[in-house]
């Protein structure tokens, strides 16, 4: 019976060593009860392991034991996996039901930091609460409580991060901490606002514009976290369409980039500007920073950072069309998003992937990735606008324009709610497009209406936006200035020649559509000899065949 409770200690399955070692018996006299243990039924032994043949053996086992037996089985178990270096998780569990509060406190802090090395974050989120509960302090308890908010945030876990996370912002107003603290504090709950959408995007860039304010104007030498509110609050002035505050933040970035030197300062502004670049259509620029910011973030040991950097990267892969990016991305970068469990960097770099392998002609891999990114997108619990906006271009792609439309126009409603003008800019014009397309030309003009006040609004920031060129080329085309079409549409290709190669590509391709409805063949000819050299030399082969395929239906000898 003894040797059935010591094993019901363990749970559901117990390691042979560490049983010998916490039934304290001689190994011969060990071997002989397990041996007549296993014979009557009552245990199993697969190789090493030991387990109760039906749970309901091991329950009854367990509930006969005394309070006090248990805390000393406890005991011994713990004692048996220190002896043999078991998970310091699990010999937590074994000392806090033992009743040894100090040490359980310690093994718990050890192991949560263990699993947090190897992304098992749901283990390290159960360790951290153990440890919570046998904080020495209340000092150490609420450092332990922002941490696991934190842990849940990036979890995604918005539910269970909200008051963890308000329980240490009160905390650290009534304690006497640094003023950087109460600064962190404030920035993880106005990151969860951000992220459980419980703001929109303007009130965000509000909230982080002031938050940055106090910071500077308290004096505090806290260049990490100034970087990490700037590069949020980058990314609110872009996506609400607010030039003043991109460039206003894009200075304040290039300042402290320049004046610090610390490597986990440089990583998160050498990213920043690196998006703002990639943003404006200067690939070139944007990856030399965003190499910038990988190394660095590699001299820091960040690997969150290090992925952020790979992500910004993907984001240039469809633009630049280059292999040996593509492959970088796949070797490496998937594999450390995938460690960090984290569905929109996943997703990203997944549909960027797709989409590259889809111009390069090779819908097999393409439609791989596709399944992958779209898994990838449904799990993701905010930034809906984001989500839907790419489901939708991963069904366009893939030739389903119904799909695509029904996505887009989720994307429009969820990007009006959430504030977000650069995606709804995308969506008005892509759902334009596909009503041109489909001769509702009603629709398309209200559409382009709606996408050029947004566009006034926006500046700089619409920039080469070809969507909205190409529906305005479309429009006027039906309203019969073929020729000013045309003339839009050859400047569009000529400003993304160098920048943006799927931007060409398409606008050339919109080109040759047109100017085979107009019976212009020679002009079409050169355009699709044109488009198809370009195509041919990044191995864009999808623009080839989209041609090729606009040329057979008007008869254009290919």
């Amino acid at each position: 019976m003894a040797m059935m409770q010591q094993t019901a200690i363990f749970g559901s399955r117990v390691n042979y060593a560490v049983l010998n070692a916490a039934a304290g018996l001689p190994p011969l006299e060990f071997d002989g009860v397990l041996h007549e243990l296993t014979r009557a039924g009552i245990l199993i032994q697969a190789d090493a392991l030991l387990s109760f043949r039906h749970d309901l053996i091991r329950e009854v086992a367990a509930a006969q034991m005394p309070a006090a037996m248990s805390s000393a089985l406890h005991l011994r178990a713990a004692r048996a996996l220190v002896r043999t270096k078991g998970s310091p998780g699990e010999i937590a569990l074994h000392l806090s039901e033992a009743g040894d509060t100090r040490r359980a406190f310690d093994y718990a802090l050890r192991g949560a930091d263990a699993a947090e090395r190897v992304y098992a974050l749901e283990e390290a989120a159960d360790l951290l609460e153990l440890a919570i509960q046998h904080a020495p302090d209340e000092s150490t308890q609420a450092e332990l409580v922002g941490r696991l908010g934190k842990l849940y945030l990036h979890m995604r876990a918005y539910g269970r991060a909200r008051p963890l996370l308000e329980r240490r912002l009160e905390h650290v107003y009534q304690s006497n901490v640094s003023e950087v603290e109460k600064f962190e504090a404030r920035r993880d709950l106005l990151f969860l606002d951000i992220y459980s959408s419980a703001r929109n995007v303007e009130e965000s860039g509000r909230a982080l514009e002031a938050l940055h304010a106090e910071l500077a104007e308290s004096g505090q030498d806290a260049p990490r976290l100034e970087a990490e509110i700037l590069n949020k609050l980058l990314w609110a002035a872009i996506c609400s369409f607010n030039p003043h505050l991109v460039e206003n933040t894009i200075g304040i970035i290039t300042e402290l980039h320049n004046r610090n030197n610390q490597a986990h300062v440089k990583c998160r502004t050498a990213r920043g500007l690196g998006i703002y670049e990639g943003y404006r259509r200067r690939p070139q620029e944007a990856e030399t920073l965003l190499r910038e910011a990988l190394s660095q973030a590699k001299e820091a040991g960040d690997e969150a950072a290090v992925v952020d950097s790979y992500c910004g990267l993907t984001t240039l892969l469809p633009r630049v069309m280059r292999a040996e990016l593509a492959e970088e991305i796949l070797r490496v970068a998937l594999p450390l998003a995938q460690q960090h469990a984290n569905p929109e960097l996943i997703a990203t770099l997944f549909c960027n992937c797709a989409v590259y392998h889809m111009y390069l002609g090779d819908s097999e891999r393409a439609e791989q990735l596709f399944d992958r990114a779209e898994q990838a997108l449904q799990r993701c619990s905010h930034f809906r606008e984001t989500v839907a906006y790419g489901l939708g271009f991963i069904a366009y792609l893939r030739g389903d324009d119904e799909s695509a439309g029904e996505c887009w126009t989720r994307a429009l409603h969820a990007s009006e709610r959430d504030g977000v003008s650069s995606v709804r800019l995308e969506c008005v014009a892509a759902l334009g497009i596909l009503a041109a397309r489909g001769g509702q030309m009603s629709k398309a003009r209200s559409l382009a209406a709606q996408a050029l006040r947004l566009a006034r609004r926006g500046g700089f920031l619409v920039e080469q936006r070809f969507g909205l060129e190409e529906l305005l080329a479309r429009l006027r085309y039906h309203a019969g200035h073929g020729d000013k079409a045309l003339r839009q549409l050859a400047r569009a290709a000529a400003s993304a020649r160098d920048c943006d190669i799927p931007l060409y590509l398409t606008a050339q391709l919109t080109r040759l559509e047109l100017l085979l409805r107009e019976g212009r063949r020679q002009e079409a000819s050169d355009v699709r000899q044109e488009l198809c050299q370009v195509a041919q030399s990044h191995g864009a082969s999808w623009w080839i065949q989209q041609a090729e395929g606009l040329c057979s239906q008007a008869r254009l000898q290919v």
